[in-house]
């Protein structure tokens, strides 16, 4: 059987999401562990992803599950069975194939190939034709699992997940290789198909060996760093409404200790995967700046930036020097801008501040000498009405509750909201985020509220920091962060405190982040506002 075009397999993934054979082969993928996009193709080599009955009568469904065989399934879910069943067995029966291939000592590399012609031919089938040296020589056409791979490498391509253009959620960072046009950056590559290591290539088709490069663009790279922080947001939102939420319902002691020794393991789970998209996002951000930094401004001195003549830039312009300019506009700390190459009104104000703070012609137009001071050593713009400037290094009471709160990172309670800082203040056990928050100020010199044990409730210090006059929309280093999580419940979701800002990203420790105190990020749309510490 001649493997389709990519046309033609995109036109049966497009025709895939109608009956949910998308979103089944994911999950059934995800439980068993198998490949993105190879449940998809071996529908398509089945069925080209439409869910009949065929095979001369016996197979069944969008995987042709096999009525001779596999009776127990299909008197249970009927003919054909539903999709999101029918992918869950066949992603099941693969499953057992590799472990089957496995018992009989097939190597690592090759047990997912005996797996799918065994789909086809059985195990009995694949095995034979492995020991052979030709794996599908069993199988319909001789060439099952061949067709089945080929079909996955250009499927692969569709996925929002597909790593070969690098892409998270529908993010891409990869894109098409022309040269080294687009404003992107090529790289060597880490690995090939295969897991040896070697050159990559983005485009359409997997990541490959060969002696093409990957193009990084940074837009794309600050969009999957966004991505991971959302994610990484949601992780640590939803692992703590679990928390709050699995032990409502009143239950015997002894299943209550279960429930929680279960719910234990899912946050830990839940804490890795949240700091580990953490890490990612970081790099990515790191390698996107790295990417943009204009070349040589890292030896440039103060006031000596020696740069090559650039456009008059003024509102209504439009492309990749826009970009540029709104890029350092948001690390110089006058942003935060849109990187749209679009020179608007918002980059106008911005581009006004920066002249006013730079004592330069304050007119909203980009010429020479604003592109010098661009390019030269970042400073701090100055206050604007409305907007609160952030501090760009910790000092005083801001750098000792930094360095008190971080002193507590690791630290994890001793049970179901058991923790130190509640226990300080004299309160039960309880969510105690807070608590950490007054705790950290108690330690630094600076006790607040009824007895000096600070409050317990993220709104009580938002009602403080407002009475102080110490409210404001900018961070600082030091500075309480509220949280709001947009999940339609309170708005005083969070509290912690700010280590650092990096673009639209504020970094914080808290407490009773599942479980602990961890270090973190969170991008600036989650933020409440600011509670500066007393200078």
């Amino acid at each position: 059987m001649s493997t389709p075009s990519e046309a033609q397999l995109r036109d049966q993934y497009e025709d895939a999401a109608s009956i949910g054979l998308r979103t089944a082969c994911k999950e059934a993928e995800a439980k068993y562990d198998l490949p993105a996009g190879l449940m998809l193709a071996i529908a398509s080599r089945e069925t080209n992803m439409r869910n009949i009955n065929g095979d001369g009568g016996h197979g069944r469904g969008v995987f042709q599950i096999d009525d001779r065989y596999h009776q127990g399934f299909l008197s249970k879910h009927g003919s054909p069975p539903p999709v999101a069943e029918a992918a869950m067995y066949a992603a099941k029966l693969i499953a057992d194939n590799m472990k089957y291939a496995k018992e009989q000592g097939v190597p690592a590399k090759d047990r997912m190939r005996v797996a799918v012609a065994g789909y086809n031919a059985g195990m009995g089938g694949a095995m034979s034709g492995y020991r052979a040296g030709a794996v599908d020589s069993r199988t319909t056409g001789d060439d099952y699992s061949s067709d089945v791979f080929a079909r996955r490498k250009t499927i692969a391509t569709f996925l929002p997940m597909f790593v070969g253009s690098i892409k998270i959620g529908d993010v891409g960072i990869g894109g098409a290789a022309t040269g080294d046009g687009g404003g992107g950056r090529t790289i060597p590559g880490p690995v090939t198909d295969t897991g040896a290591k070697g050159p990559t290539k983005t485009g359409t088709g997997p990541i490959r060996g060969g002696t093409d490069k990957i193009v990084l663009h940074p837009d794309k790279m600050r969009s999957v760093a966004a991505f991971l922080d959302r994610t990484s947001n949601t992780l640590e939102r939803d692992a703590t409404l679990l928390k709050t939420q699995a032990t409502k319902p009143a239950m015997p002691p002894h299943v209550r200790t279960n429930v929680l020794a279960e719910i234990a393991g899912v946050q830990f789970r839940m804490r890795t995967l949240w700091r580990e998209a953490d890490t990612w996002s970081e790099e990515l951000k790191k390698r996107a700046n790295r990417i943009d930094e204009p070349a040589g401004s890292r030896s440039r001195k103060p006031g000596h930036a020696k740069v090559q003549r650039k456009p008059v830039l003024a509102r209504g312009a439009t492309g990749a020097m826009v970009k540029t300019l709104q890029r350092l506009l948001n690390k110089l700390g006058f942003g935060p801008l849109d990187v749209d190459g679009i020179f608007g009104p918002l980059t106008q104000a911005a581009v006004t501040r920066f002249q006013k703070a730079k004592k330069l012609e304050a007119d909203g137009v980009v010429n020479q000498k604003d592109w010098a001071a661009l390019l030269g050593t970042p400073s701090l713009p100055t206050k604007s009405p409305g907007v609160s400037p952030p501090s760009a290094a910790p000092k005083g009471l801001g750098a000792e509750l930094v360095k008190i709160a971080r002193g507590e990172k690791g630290y994890t309670e001793r049970g179901w909201n058991i923790n130190k800082f509640s226990a300080w203040a004299n309160r039960p056990a309880e969510p105690w985020c807070a608590d950490f928050v007054s705790w950290t100020y108690s330690q630094a010199g600076k006790p607040v509220g009824p007895g000096g044990k600070g409050y317990a409730g993220v709104a009580a210090w938002i009602d403080h920091f407002k009475r102080a006059g110490d409210w404001h929309t900018a961070p600082r280093v030091g500075a309480a962060v509220m949280f709001d999580w947009k999940d339609g419940g309170i708005t005083t979701d969070h509290i912690g405190i700010v280590t650092r800002v990096d673009g639209n990203n504020v970094y914080y420790i808290s407490g009773n982040t599942s479980g602990g105190v961890y270090e973190k990020s969170v991008p600036l749309g989650n933020v409440s506002g600011y509670g500066w510490p007393p200078s």
